[in-house]
């Protein structure tokens, strides 16, 4: 029945209460645009009705509410803009300004001001721009500068000094710079490298002291224990009766020195070789032989020393190879 009722109307009727809907749906529109865009369909639909009910006076009243509904919206908008500019403190705010200004342009009483105003809040947005800009740039400035003046405070500074003083093959320095870094990771192994490069470089020009001095503070892996054991002969080699010198971990006085060996002397007790004589003479054996032979020497040398030692004479008396070829 509804939809008979509805196929019922008129043509006229019908576009008459399209109309008015149209302009009842004008009221609830937020937009200035939509809602005069809305009233002049209205009255484009009244329009066409011509002399049918009070069409042509619904028609005039649609058209002069849409141009109320205009330059009430321009003249609010405009003002908002205004507003929203004098208040800006954030670009967003000057987008938002520019995008209501936009709005207006078409206004014969705010469009050339609503233009000049963008071209204002474009100029503030740049401002804003550098000025973000070189804050960003001031800050990661200070912050370089902060994170290196701290920088210089910890243990990562000496580290990067001497490894930069290490790879110039300034090994000597490195050294110093690796001891203040102390602490920091890596340091020790770097360091133990540095003292290393410095006991080859020593050897390498025939100065066995200074690189044995080296060479026992760079730890105790196969390759310094092996260069240790030839600088320790060569030094043997060149040395004087009756001077001390360093052999392992002991400093033995050299007693006896040939052509292809030393005699090297641990100082040992009088009373205690005495006591172990007696003892090797009434049972034939000493535990101070076992001691010296087996325990002491694996206490004392490395393998390479060892196999320079050619003979245990009695107690703490070393037989030493020093011939070049071995």
């Amino acid at each position: 029945m509804a939809e008979t009722g509805k196929n019922s109307l008129s043509r006229e009727e019908r576009i008459y209460n399209d109309a008015e809907s149209l302009v009842d749906a004008a009221e609830c529109v937020i937009r200035f645009e939509q809602k005069v865009k809305t009233l002049k369909s209205a009255a484009a639909k009244f329009e066409k009705l011509g002399d049918y009910r009070d069409a042509a006076e619904r028609a005039g009243s649609c058209r002069e509410a849409a141009h109320k509904a205009k330059a009430e919206g321009f003249k609010t908008v405009f003002l908002q803009a205004k507003k929203r500019q004098e208040t800006a403190s954030e670009k967003s705010d000057y987008i938002d300004a520019i995008a209501n200004y936009r709005r207006v342009t078409e206004s014969k009483r705010y469009g050339e001001q609503a233009k000049e105003q963008i071209a204002v809040c474009k100029k503030q947005i740049a401002r804003l721009e550098t000025r973000r800009v070189w804050k960003k740039r001031i800050i990661t400035l200070l912050v370089l500068g902060l994170a290196c003046f701290f920088f210089t405070l910890t243990p990562a500074y000496p580290f990067w000094k001497g490894f930069v003083r290490e790879h110039q093959g300034r090994y000597s320095e490195a050294v110093l710079h690796y001891e203040h870094a102390d602490g920091f990771p890596l340091s020790d192994k770097k360091l133990r490298e540095c003292h290393l490069a410095l006991g080859e470089r020593y050897y390498r020009k025939g100065k066995d002291k200074e690189a044995l001095q080296e060479l026992r503070q760079a730890g105790a892996d196969r390759k310094v224990l092996r260069l240790t054991a030839k600088a320790e002969k060569r030094s043997l080699r060149r040395g004087t009766v009756g001077e001390r010198y360093q052999f392992g971990k002991c400093l033995l006085l050299l007693r006896e020195k040939g052509d292809k060996t030393v005699l090297l002397l641990y100082d040992i007790d009088e009373d205690f070789v005495r006591a172990e004589n007696q003892v090797k003479e009434a049972m034939g054996f000493s535990y101070g032989d076992y001691f010296w032979k087996h325990v002491f020497q694996n206490m004392m040398f490395s393998a390479y020393e060892q196999k320079l030692i050619l003979e245990q004479k009695d107690f703490g008396k070393f037989l030493v190879c020093i011939e070049k070829s071995s």
